[in-house]
């Protein structure tokens, strides 16, 4: 418990600056579509976070663990697609997307640490029946 408390707080601390750059640069219509999806993905990864802490059934953390697996190429072609499509972008526009997309990048990380503990911990407890 101690160790998902503490991954929940670096998630929360991640988060909260995440939300403040994705606020921010959905401004930007040219980067309005992206914004929208990557908070979408976060939303749904999040999302079935929630429902594996609160029911730790193995099919919904063996998806979540799928959904948060080594994405670093992925992440790292939307950065590249993005700035290279918005040729227009102010120089601090394209820093706060490098940083949001990094922030991401560590809420997805984050959110496999968690399931693995999920995992570990659900096959740590004997059935009550």
């Amino acid at each position: 418990l101690r160790s998902r408390n503490e991954i929940l707080l670096s998630q929360v601390e991640t988060l909260v600056p995440l939300a403040d750059l994705a606020g921010g640069l959905a401004a930007e219509p040219a980067l309005a579509p992206f914004i929208e999806g990557l908070v979408e993905a976060l939303h749904m990864i999040l999302e079935t976070l929630a429902e594996s802490m609160a029911d730790p059934d193995p099919t919904g953390v063996e998806l979540l663990r799928g959904m948060t697996g080594d994405r670093g190429e992925v992440v790292e072609g939307m950065r590249r697609g993005v700035v290279a499509d918005r040729t227009g972008l102010s120089s601090q526009s394209q820093e706060d997307l490098l940083r949001l997309t990094g922030l991401f990048e560590r809420c997805i990380w984050l959110t496999g640490r968690l399931s693995r503990l999920i995992e570990t911990e659900d096959r740590s407890i004997p059935d009550a029946a």
